[in-house]
């Protein structure tokens, strides 16, 4: 069977489609390379879905991902004793989670926390579930060293999250703050089971630590 007219055309289609794949090449070419040494942020040609987190001195968070793959990152204000937070989220197809990308909140309930420390200093985020409540549903949960707080946050309703606060030491009954910079905040498997292991702060001598002591903590 006579098929040369098909080869040709086919030849000609490749061609063509080289042709227009070196053009697209060359365009992303020039496109990068205008932007290759531009480190101002504030340039638009080159940056343009900014979000400046410049309105207060927000303290940076810590990101945790939960089980339906929300990516949530949590601030808080610099000094030790500011109670707002700031939320900003990503869905698993890159889009924000909040409306305004970022949810803010200026209130927090908390019954046994002192008004001079509701700060959040080195932190860790972790999503969990309640033992006994649904094994689906997640809490984003947070500690933080010093003199600061444990925080439970109900994040289901990106336009309305509820917030809980507890002291820190009194929430893991420690009877001085923690101490460690570094600390590890995990679960076991998939087993609502976790595990904090810090540093706990012993007292100061001559403004200095004296002594310390390694602690873990497991709940459920």
């Amino acid at each position: 069977m006579y098929k040369m007219p098909s080869l040709l055309n086919n030849l000609q289609k490749i061609r063509l489609f080289l042709f227009i794949f070196q053009i697209l090449l060359s365009i992303d070419f020039i496109s990068c390379g205008t932007c290759k040494n531009i480190i101002d942020l504030t340039d638009k040609n080159c940056y343009n879905d900014l979000i400046l987190f410049n309105d207060l001195d927000w303290r940076a968070g810590h990101a945790c991902t939960n089980n339906q793959n929300v990516t949530i990152i949590e601030f808080s204000r610099n000094h030790g004793s500011e109670k707002s937070r700031l939320f900003y989220g990503l869905k698993d197809n890159g889009r924000y989670y909040f409306s305004d990308a970022t949810y803010k909140i200026d209130t927090m309930r908390c019954d046994d926390c002192s008004s001079d420390y509701r700060g959040r200093f080195e932190s860790r985020n972790l999503f969990v579930s309640l033992n006994g409540g649904s094994s689906t549903k997640q809490y984003l949960f947070s500690m933080s060293s010093y003199y600061a707080l444990a925080e439970l946050i109900d994040i289901d309703n990106p336009n309305n999250i509820n917030y809980y606060a507890w002291n820190t030491t009194k929430f893991f009954e420690l009877t001085r703050p923690i101490f460690s910079l570094e600390f590890s905040l995990f679960e076991i498997g998939e087993t609502k089971t976790y595990i904090a292991a810090f540093i706990e702060s012993a007292g100061t001598k001559k403004n200095s630590e004296k002594k310390v002591k390694n602690t873990v903590k497991l709940t459920q």
